[in-house]
């Protein structure tokens, strides 16, 4: 058996015999088509997010399958198609997206003969920094200097703001910018601990002239300096912090710390999960569809319909399981105000389980109920009239005459 052949393609062989001293003519050649593959491959699954960044989203998702083998997957943004990876990659890296703004996302699967899968259920997000940018500089200040006007050493991102990238222990400097999430709305107050010269800006662009939150400028040993109570909307707000070591004196040092409202008066340490900026999907979502019903149509398909209950969808999204609590994959997607869906890719006699979302540009609606319904039963073959499968007989036990 030949094996890892293209489906719908003419093979043409010749064969010989062999030994240790020699080979016969060949016989041949002989020729064959393979069967043409008109079965697309399973649709991906459970696509979601496994990271991100201020323009970046990481997808990632479950494999398909196939009967001849995936070869690619397609990667849908905003309903365009954004780039294909290989068919044993199951992860992609949208670039160059908007800081804040919200995309969509979903993948295709294709086989060699071109078969594509269903859309996987659609993913919604939205770029966003998770952590700290810093930038490191090198030089001998007396104040902090305009870090704009001068070139970094090296740059990069952390989970919060730290000293460690620093590759000396004096003349050197930091500008770290960010978000900080403030988890409730009310009044904050902000502590900046800092050997040598440090400011902090928030809800403030840094610049080298600009009014920063607090200010402990110069060349000084450890220092706290606290600033006045501040009232502040829950949320991500702009962060940007500075700081220089001088030539002498101890090791650097810098801590920022805030009171909040839940911190029952007292100061911590802002904590590492604070740097996101958890940026939040933009839209309203379309409402959930409803009266979800399925009816077997043959053996083959089961015919769905439902009532639209949003005025904003962009789609419904059709999912199936092989159980009332097993895992549903989508098997197709319909246009905005279509309240009914035809599958069938089925076996006949078996029962599948069906349920629905709306979605559009901002996300997905809760999904609807779950229906089932069990397709026909396949037709049974039918055979000769009359005569038994036992060697050709009648059911008489007689022989079948001869066509003359």
């Amino acid at each position: 058996m030949v094996s890892n052949l293209i489906p719908n393609t003419t093979y043409f062989y010749k064969v010989r015999a062999i030994n240790a001293t020699a080979g016969s003519p060949a016989a041949g050649p002989s020729s064959s088509r393979t069967q043409a593959d008109i079965i697309p491959p399973t649709t991906p699954g459970n696509l979601h997010a496994s990271g991100l960044s201020q323009s970046t989203i990481t997808l990632v998702w479950n494999a398909s399958t196939d009967d001849v083998g995936v070869t690619a997957y397609d990667i849908y943004v905003n309903g365009n198609l954004s780039g294909t990876v290989a068919g044993n990659v199951t992860t992609y890296q949208a670039s160059n997206l908007i800081n804040g703004r919200t995309y969509s996302f979903a993948v295709k699967a294709r086989d060699i003969a071109g078969n594509a899968s269903p859309f996987s259920n659609q993913w919604v997000g939205v770029p966003s920094l998770i952590g700290v940018n810093w930038k490191y500089y090198m030089g001998t200040w007396t104040s902090l200097p305009n870090f704009y006007a001068l070139s970094a050493v090296s740059a990069g991102t952390l989970s919060i703001y730290s000293l460690s990238p620093k590759t000396v222990n004096f003349n050197y400097g930091f500008l770290f910018q960010g978000w900080l999430y403030f988890p409730v709305a009310g009044s904050y107050t902000f502590r900046l601990i800092s050997g040598d010269g440090s400011k902090l800006y928030i809800d403030v662009p840094y610049s080298a002239t600009a009014t920063a939150t607090l200010d402990n400028d110069g060349v000084h040993g450890d220092k706290t300096v606290t600033g006045s109570a501040q009232n502040y909307a829950a949320g991500a707000h702009s962060f940007a912090m500075t700081y220089f070591k001088s030539s002498g004196g101890t090791y650097g040092t810098l801590t920022l710390q805030w009171m909040t409202p839940q911190t029952n008066g007292q100061f911590v340490n802002i904590p590492n999960s604070s740097f996101v900026q958890n940026a939040v999907v933009g839209g309203a979502v379309p409402s959930a569809p409803s009266n979800l019903y399925a009816a077997a149509a043959t053996a083959k398909k089961i015919n769905l319909t439902w009532r639209d209950n949003s005025s904003n969808e962009t789609g419904f999204q059709v999912f199936r399981s092989a159980s009332a609590g097993g895992t549903y994959l989508a098997v197709g997607t319909v246009r905005p105000g279509v309240t009914y869906f035809g599958d069938s890719t089925l076996d006949g006699s078996t029962t599948y389980y069906y349920k629905i979302w709306a979605i559009n540009q901002s996300g997905s609606s809760a999904y609807s109920s779950i229906a089932s319904a069990t397709t026909l039963a396949l037709p049974r073959a039918a055979g000769r009239a009359g005569w038994s499968q036992r060697c050709g007989e009648g059911a008489d036990g007689s022989q079948p005459e001869l066509d003359k």
